[in-house]
C-alpha cells in the first residue's frame, strides 16, 4: 500500500483532504491509484492513517479515512545529526540514508572550511528540498516520524544548546579520540546525542578547541579517513546500533 504525506491527522477526522500538489501528482499521474484506491496516510509527528479515494480533482483529493493509529513515541534517546555541508547533492543523500537509519534531527552546517555556502533565497530553497528529501525517505522505509530539519547553522549554534543530559560527540582526524563505542559506553548517562561531522579538510583547530571546551568528545569510526556523506551515515548507523544494544541486554 502506497504512503502520502499530510501537515496534520487528526483521530476526529473521518475524510482528509490531500492539497500537496507533488503527492497529488504522485498518486495520480505517477501510481495511477483510482477512486476507491486504498492508501496511507502520515503526518510525520507519529500519526498514521488508512483509507480509501472518494474523490479526485486536479487540485484536491479526498480520502475517506477507515482506520487510525497516533502518538507512536520516538526513542528513548534523542539522536542529532550535526554534519558539514558537502559539494554537489550528497546532504540529500546524508538525510534520504540517516533518516531510514532513524535519526531525530539533522543539521546542516556551514563551517571554516565549508565549500558551499548558501544564502539569500537559494539558501531558503535549499532547506525546503531537505525537509522535502526527509519526507520521501520517511515515506519509503515507513517510518510515521520525520526527523526535524534545522535551518543551516554555524557552530556556535551548536554550541549554544544546553548540555545537562546531552552528549556531544565530535569525529575527529587527529588523535587524543576515543572510538564511537567507547565513547558511548564511557558517558552513559544521556538522553540526546548529536554527533558533529566536519567538512573535508576537518573542524579548524579553533573550531574543534570550541567544541572540547564546551564538553564534546573526540571519536573515531574507524582506521580509514571517511568522506563527509559515509563519515556522517556511519556515525547514526554506530549511534543507533549502539543504542538498541543497549536496549536489549537491559531488558534480558
Amino acid at each position: 500500500m502506497h504512503r502520502f504525506f499530510v501537515e496534520k491527522l487528526q483521530k476526529s477526522e473521518s475524510l482528509i483532504t490531500l492539497t500537496n500538489a507533488s503527492e497529488i501528482h504522485h498518486l495520480v499521474d505517477v501510481l495511477a491509484v483510482k477512486k476507491g484506491g486504498e492508501v496511507g496516510l502520515f503526518d510525520g509527528k507519529g500519526s498514521e492513517a488508512i483509507g480509501k479515494i472518494s474523490f479526485i480533482e486536479k487540485n484536491k483529493i479526498l480520502i475517506s479515512v477507515e482506520s487510525f493509529s497516533c502518538n507512536a513515541p520516538q526513542s528513548a534517546t534523542t539522536v542529532v545529526l550535526a554534519c558539514a555541508l558537502p559539494k554537489r547533492h550528497k546532504f540529500e543523500t546524508i538525510i534520504e540514508k540517516t533518516t531510514e537509519l532513524g535519526v531525530d534531527e539533522i543539521i546542516p552546517l556551514q563551517t571554516a572550511r565549508t565549500e558551499v555556502l548558501l544564502t539569500g533565497q537559494r539558501k531558503t530553497k535549499k532547506e525546503l528540498r531537505f525537509h522535502t528529501v526527509a519526507v520521501n525517505a520517511a515515506k519509503q522505509c515507513l517510518r510515521r516520524w520525520v526527523p526535524l530539519i534545522h535551518p543551516i547553522s554555524d557552530i556556535s549554534t551548536i554550541l549554544s544548546i544546553p548540555s545537562p543530559d546531552h552528549l556531544f560527540l565530535v569525529g575527529a582526524l587527529r588523535k587524543p579520540r576515543l572510538s564511537i563505542f567507547e565513547a558511548l559506553e564511557k558517558n552513559k548517562n544521556f538522553r540526546k546525542i548529536t554527533i558533529l561531522i566536519g567538512p573535508e579538510g576537518d573542524f579548524t583547530p579553533t573550531e574543534m578547541a570550541a567544541m572540547i571546551k564546551h564538553n564534546a568528545v573526540p571519536i573515531s569510526l574507524g582506521e580509514h579517513t571517511l568522506k563527509v556523506d559515509t563519515a556522517a551515515i556511519t556515525s547514526i548507523a554506530s549511534i543507533k546500533n549502539f543504542l538498541n544494544w543497549r536496549q536489549e541486554t537491559a531488558t534480558t
